[in-house]
């Protein structure tokens, strides 16, 4: 994923939140609906590559070869 793909997430999964705090505020039902449109938008995608990364790193092989000598 590059990098303007993880901040195109992170800026709608913020906006989401920031619209969910502001329909909060302003008793918006428009604000709620796109709030909770851009949430899950951008939440997802970062959960994705969190989780490839994480997965990329647990099941990565050692680089020494316990059965090789010198």
């Amino acid at each position: 994923m590059s990098i303007q793909t993880i901040l195109a997430a992170g800026f709608c999964l913020l906006g989401g939140v920031l619209l969910l705090i502001a329909a909060h505020l302003l008793y918006s039902d428009l604000c709620v609906i796109f709030g909770l449109l851009l949430t899950p938008m951008g939440a997802i995608p970062l959960v994705i590559q969190l989780t490839k990364s994480y997965l990329s790193w647990y099941h990565a092989s050692p680089t020494d070869d316990p059965k090789k000598e010198d």
